[in-house]
């Protein structure tokens, strides 16, 4: 399947978008352990390659293709 996505998003990139600065393409970090505040694209955060390639529960990428559907459907609430 040549369209599939392996980039997955565990805490999905519109949620991600509500805490970036009015007019920026970024949120901040704050590593609790370290106490560095550093800022990343939501793009690149919260990801786990090939995630619903690697369940036995479901075809690969039918989850993703689903949230991603209803992710679209709440994204602009």
């Amino acid at each position: 399947m040549a369209n599939n996505r392996s980039r997955h998003h565990y805490i999905p990139k519109f949620y991600l978008s509500y805490w970036k600065p009015r007019g920026k393409n970024f949120v901040y970090l704050h590593d609790i352990h370290t106490g560095n505040i550093t800022k990343n694209s939501p793009n690149k955060l919260f990801v786990i390659h090939d995630y619903y390639e690697k369940s036995s529960f479901f075809e690969p990428y039918e989850v993703e293709k689903l949230f991603s559907k209803s992710e679209s459907q709440v994204s602009h609430l």
